[in-house]
């Protein structure tokens, strides 16, 4: 036996079953007199089941209380069509109206008899009398009703999609006086649209009470959380009323709950401005088609309210209820429906950001710094005052990714409700430990960066973080950038000779005239600031060779010099790695040794060596140069310090009666008893006090003086001890070369004199006092003490500005050196390229 398909979805309109049973897409016949009266709504589900009834709370899918009812069947019409007698049953499916249609299936009818209206409980309903079933003959099988419900029945709610003409004498016997029918949609098509309502006709001598549905719908249905939104909510009201063609009704309230049931103050009174046969409001939108200001059976009339909603929360739901109260035309009682819409709130995923920042944001290269790192920690969440965030992780990689040895844990020391940690400065305004979106919060760190070569130093902070509705990780990260910047290389060049005469080597030596062989010694240093890290690559050291302009005769000491292969024949020793390269600890020495003729009396031959380099960040070129003089017996004539530091020294140890080899040396005179600690009386401590030019010992009213003790003065003087990272020995060596000369009888002009030695060993005596130590002081003290002056400090560069030890401006330490040194080589000044000569004339 085939299952039964009763297809009304093409051209059939009716189909009749073996037992008699019409099924039809629209009325057939006589249908006799009365009104279709609806017992039975079924909400919109798709795949619903349901049955009529009186009882509460409603079965299954039912729907619309108000319209969901207990049938007498001594009220249902009987209805004659073709000589046969039926009960007819209208299903109206509220379909849409669309010309293709939408499929509907229906897959269970039964028709109960019963004594009690209340039922609720369908295994209690399937006890009681069964008086149809679709199902139940066994000739036509399982039986499903299609039907294109829209497209070969009318659409829209109000009409008959479906009519069911069931034999009455079906009801025959009947036990009860209720009669129940139960239905289900499902497979294939389901049902779609809105709610699925069944209706029957009854007698005219019934009085039918007026009925009323309402529905409402919400558009958006679902908001973000922590987002203010506006939802439109669509009410639909209708006359369902047995007898709604003669009986419109007139509303009297329609009221929206605004979500707060119970709490009438912001209720939505769907009705304001409504006065009949004048204005239907402001929330109207249409229906009344005759403009009678009542609701006809054929009428939907429709409202609108646009709702601001508050941000919300994740994980709620808002739910307004609305309540419409009617009356129809033959009495005012009250008849009301309800329905709501809920609109509900979806969960926004967090979101945080970080911003770091680095002061100072540039350090110099070989210079070990102090950064301090700042982070400002921010709730981005677009739900951020819903959703504040629990930190999980803030950690810097301290310049090092990959490497979590060093990392700076920011949250170290941090527990909730507790501390906020060692880092933590500021931004938890509630103190309730949790980032809000009104908050930022600040860490800080201080890092002790060593020093670094030229280039940048980036570290990367990463933070974590949840919000309050899961524990679901979301994170930021940011760099911040410490520049090391490039340092300017320096390089120095010290240069000393050593003449043949009587079997002794002296530096920048007076010599007898006439034949002579020199042996220059060449002295590289690499004074750079950060030598460490700029280790300096030699591209030309020539000697001039005493002739000026006149590069035929030079001596090229890297003459053979090749990198990682040959020092040439010039060099002699200093490179202590083998890199080929002048480190900051390197002293590099190169010789060379030229033959000449001195004339007599103060004949001079002067040297001069340039170097030139560059250091590993570029090629920018550097230089200096240094010269060497050798002069012939002729009065006592300058000497340089590499002078005092050999044979000069003999003439100032102060050990009486010593050999004084040399003219206008008598035994001791350079040396005198002299007041060692400023305290106003001469004392055994040997060693020079620079300034006394009265070379009385003490410093007298007007005098500006400097004491250097014999051994600082030897070890200041002797080039290959000083400390070539600090030019205070530098200066040093000037200042005492030039004392030593004066000592000696060497001229050194005046101190009114801009140009003169003694204005220059002034200016020397006053930056070493400021620059001494650390500390200003007119003793050179232990030698050592204090930060060091570097090359490329301001003092050296620039000068002292109006420092209190100087009552006045002075020239940049370079500048000094550079004049001093001329002289202690020349006798000369060298100042505008005008030279000043400071020198005996040889008688």
């Amino acid at each position: 036996m085939a299952d039964t398909i009763v297809d009304l979805t093409d051209a059939t309109t009716s189909q009749t079953l073996t037992d008699g049973t019409i099924f039809a897409a629209e009325q057939q016949g006589d249908s006799g007199t009365g009104n279709y009266d609806s017992f039975l709504v079924l909400g919109a589900n798709g795949t619903e089941s349901g049955f009529n009834t009186d009882g509460t709370p409603l079965p299954l899918d039912d729907k619309q209380q108000e319209h969901t009812n207990a049938l007498l069947l001594s009220d249902m019409q009987v209805v004659t069509v073709d000589g046969h007698d039926y009960y007819v049953f209208k299903l109206d499916a509220n379909e849409p109206n669309s010309p293709s249609g939408s499929l509907l299936s229906l897959n269970s009818l039964q028709i109960y008899s019963a004594s009690d209206p209340n039922i609720t409980n369908l295994s209690a309903l399937q006890s009681q009398q069964l008086l149809y079933d679709m199902d139940g003959n066994a000739t036509d099988g399982d039986v499903t009703v299609q039907l294109n419900a829209g497209k070969d029945a009318p659409a829209g709610s109000g009409q008959g999609d479906l009519f069911v003409y069931i034999p009455t004498s079906f009801f025959t016997g009947a036990t009860g006086d209720y009669v129940y029918l139960y239905s289900a949609f499902g497979n294939p098509s389901g049902s779609d649209g809105g709610f699925e309502e069944w209706g029957v006709i009854t007698k005219d001598n019934v009085d039918h009470a007026p009925a009323v549905a309402i529905e409402k719908t919400a558009d958006p249905t679902s908001i973000d959380e922590g987002e203010a939104t506006t939802v439109t909510y669509t009410y639909k009201v209708t006359n369902t009323s047995a007898d709604g063609a003669t009986d419109p009704l007139t509303l009297t309230s329609l009221v929206d709950d605004n979500a707060t049931s119970g709490d009438p103050s912001d209720d939505i009174n769907l009705l304001n401005g409504f006065v009949a046969n004048s204005s239907h409001g402001t929330h109207y939108v249409s229906g009344d088609t005759d403009n009678d200001y009542l609701v006809d059976s054929n009428e939907t009339w429709i409202f609108t309210a646009d709702v601001n909603i508050d941000a919300q929360n994740a994980g709620g739901s808002i739910v307004n209820t609305v309540v419409v109260h009617a009356h129809d035309d033959d009495s005012t009682d009250d008849v009301q429906a309800t329905d709501d819409a809920t609109v509900t709130v979806s969960d926004v995923a967090p979101s945080i950001a970080i911003e770091k920042t680095a002061d100072p944001t540039s350090i110099d290269e070989g210079s070990a710094a102090d950064v301090t790192y700042t982070y400002e920690v921010t709730n981005t969440s677009a739900a951020g005052a819903f959703d504040p965030l629990t930190l999980t992780s803030l950690v810097d990689d301290n310049a090092t990714p990959g490497d979590t040895s060093d990392d700076i844990d920011l949250l170290t020391g941090f527990v909730a409700n507790s501390t906020h940690g060692d880092y933590y400065v500021s931004g938890d305004t509630d103190g309730d430990y949790l980032v809000d979106s009104n908050e930022k919060w600040v860490f800080s760190a201080t890092v002790g960066v060593d020093a670094h070569n030229a280039g940048s130093i980036v570290n990367t902070v990463v933070v974590h973080a949840h919000d309050d509705d899961s524990t679901d990780d979301v994170s930021a990260n940011d760099t911040a950038t410490v520049t090391v910047n490039d340092v300017a290389p320096s390089v120095a060049i010290e240069k000393t000779v050593d003449a043949d005469h009587d079997g002794i080597f002296h530096s920048s030596e007076t010599v007898q005239s006439g034949a002579q062989n020199a042996t220059y010694h060449y002295e590289i240093t690499n004074t750079s600031a950060a030598g460490v890290f700029d280790p300096l690559t030699l591209t030309s050291l020539v000697d001039d060779n005493a002739t000026p302009g006149d590069t035929s005769d030079d001596i090229n000491l890297v003459d053979g010099f090749v990198a990682n292969s040959s020092y040439g024949t010039h060099y002699v020793s200093g490179d202590l790695d083998g890199d080929y390269q002048v480190d900051s600890n390197e002293t590099w020495v190169f010789e060379a040794t030229s033959a000449f003729n001195l004339l007599p009396n103060a004949d001079t031959r002067t040297n001069t060596v340039e170097v030139v380099a560059h250091d590993d960040d570029s090629l920018n070129e550097v230089s200096a140069e240094d010269s060497a003089t050798v002069q012939s017996f002729a009065g006592p004539g300058v000497r340089t310090p590499g002078f005092w530091s050999n044979l000069g020294k003999s003439f100032w140890d102060g050990v009486a009666g010593a050999d004084k080899s040399g003219p206008n040396f008598a035994s001791g005179e350079l040396l005198y008893a002299v007041d060692s600690n400023n305290d106003g009386q001469k004392d055994a401590t040997k060693g020079l006090l620079i300034g006394d030019y009265n070379k009385n010992g003490v410093t007298d009213a007007g005098e500006d003086t400097f004491f250097i003790s014999y051994a600082d003065a030897l070890k200041v003087i002797n080039a290959s001890t000083k400390d070539l990272q600090d030019t205070r020995f530098v200066l040093a060596r000037d200042a005492a070369a030039t004392w030593l000369n004066y000592l000696a009888g060497n001229p050194i002009g005046d101190a009114s004199d801009p140009n003169s030695p003694h204005k220059y060993l002034d200016q020397a005596i006053d930056w070493l006092q400021v620059e001494n130590g650390g500390t200003s002081s007119s003793h050179f003290e232990d030698w050592g003490g204090g930060s060091a002056v570097k090359a490329s400090s301001a003092a050296w560069n620039i000068g002292l500005d109006a420092e209190s030890a100087t009552a006045g401006s002075e020239l940049g330490g370079n500048l000094i050196h550079q004049e001093l040194d001329f002289y202690n080589n020349t006798g000369m000044t060298f100042e505008g390229a005008i030279l000043h000569v400071y020198a005996n004339d040889g008688g």
